[in-house]
């Protein structure tokens, strides 16, 4: 029996991550043809079928997903293998960073930038996407880390808490109800809300402290983006629950109001991986460092003061 060759895991990995020969085979810099032995000549040497074929398209079945992070810790072992005498310290060639709405376009650029103080070379992928496809990203390995809010149940997860996130109850300006404080959750019934889409934290967030405590309320409505779902409510559409961050320079131009609530609310984000996957030394170190930037204030966040740590430093 032949054994097996890191060209054939890499081809299994590019075909998983596209579920199609042709994009694989550009990925690679292969032709299709190529791609195709390469996977028949796994699948044979294995004795199973990795893919359900579904022309045009390729599905992972059960011997492709017991074999993907598998494949995947091989690859990034056998990438270290080389890094070791070429640059020791060296993080992997690309970081590909999942985020939640929020983090990605409110937190995630100035984290990156304090980042980059400490590790000059750091090049990222980011896919800003909602909780259900970041963790969806994670289980196929298509995200190496991600930074979302909510709850993580998955055992398959490993959840560190990154960072407390408070949340603003907003509304047009000029809103009647924002002339009152200690406002209950009782006092929003018949109220018409601005809400983010299903599979989304934030949307999970808003049913669980708000929804579950009313009889009557209604969409007026329904976005995949933060961003959006503050300008909706700026418009006249509805009330929303947001993050602070994401509501803070629209609240401070007027155009939209705050409704102050008796009880605070807020939310953790989180930082979260596979636990099942391989992450080598250089990423683990920078992971920590990116939780302890989650602890900074937010003006921390913003101006760069000492330095997390020199290259190579231990934590």
């Amino acid at each position: 029996m032949n054994r097996l060759t890191l060209r054939q895991l890499n081809v299994f990995m590019a075909v998983a991550r596209h579920c199609n020969l042709g994009q694989a085979a550009e990925e690679l810099a292969l032709t299709r043809a190529a791609v195709s032995q390469s996977l028949q000549e796994l699948e044979k040497q294995l004795g199973v079928q990795l893919f359900d074929r579904q022309h045009p398209h390729l599905r992972l079945n059960a011997n492709g997903a017991s074999l993907l992070p598998m494949a995947d810790e091989l690859l990034l072992r056998a990438r270290e293998v080389e890094a070791l005498f070429r640059a020791p310290e060296k993080l992997p060639a690309t970081l590909r960073l999942g985020a939640s709405s929020t983090i990605g376009s409110y937190l995630l650029p100035k984290v990156v930038a304090r980042l980059r103080e400490t590790y000059p070379d750091l090049r990222l992928a980011a896919s800003v996407l909602n909780s259900a496809q970041l963790v969806a990203g994670l289980q196929q390995l298509t995200l190496d880390v991600v930074l979302m809010e909510g709850e993580c149940l998955d055992p398959a997860l490993t959840v560190r808490p990154w960072r407390r996130d408070e949340l603003w109850l907003i509304a047009p300006a000029g809103h009647p109800l924002a002339q009152c404080e200690g406002l209950p959750v009782t006092a929003l019934e018949r109220q018409t809300w601005v809400i983010r889409e299903p599979g989304s934290s934030s949307r999970a967030q808003f049913e669980q402290l708000i929804a579950s405590r009313l009889t009557q309320w209604q969409v007026g409505f329904e976005l995949n983006a933060s961003a959006g779902v503050i300008q909706a409510v700026a418009a006249g559409l509805g009330l929303a629950l947001v993050s602070a961050d994401a509501a803070a320079a629209l609240l401070a131009s007027g155009q939209i109001c705050r409704l102050q609530l008796a009880q605070p609310l807020s939310r953790m984000l989180n930082l979260v991986t596979l636990r099942s996957r391989y992450l080598p030394p250089q990423l683990v170190r920078m992971l920590d460092d990116l939780v302890r930037l989650g602890d900074l204030p937010d003006d921390g966040l913003t101006v760069p003061d000492q330095p997390l740590r020199t290259p190579g430093q231990p934590s």
